[in-house]
């Protein structure tokens, strides 16, 4: 027999702290985290309890912190992370959770300073 249920915990406050649909005791479907302050935290699909899809982290302003694709909980492709004010921090792509590919780096104006290039997370020199 299935088993759905919707769950909403809560800070002691009363604001809402996490979202998220279960199946089977299993997170399923949307997950939403949010910070104290009510801004998202957090916010990705969970198939059978593992991240797939778009998983993106906020900072307490409300900006993006990173985004990054996930496989069966796996970082999978494009990572890119913000600074707080909305710029390109770095960039980097993951295959199976390992850095492979170039890795970027930017100063806070968006400039370039630093690439690195990795496969299956040992830089190549």
């Amino acid at each position: 027999m299935e088993y759905h249920n919707y769950v909403t915990n809560y800070y002691e406050n009363g604001d809402i702290k996490e979202e998220y649909y279960v199946l089977n005791n299993m997170k399923n479907g949307e997950y939403i985290e949010y910070h104290e302050n009510g801004n998202k935290y957090k916010q990705c699909m969970y198939i059978n309890d593992k991240v797939n899809g778009q998983y993106k982290q906020y900072y307490k302003n409300g900006n993006i912190q990173y985004i990054v694709d996930y496989i069966n909980d796996n970082r999978n492709g494009n990572f890119i992370w913000y600074n707080s004010n909305g710029m390109i921090y770095a960039t980097r792509i993951y295959k199976d959770d390992k850095l492979n590919g170039e890795c970027k780096k930017y100063d806070n104006y968006g400039n370039l300073y630093e690439v690195r290039n990795y496969i299956n997370d040992v830089e190549i020199i």
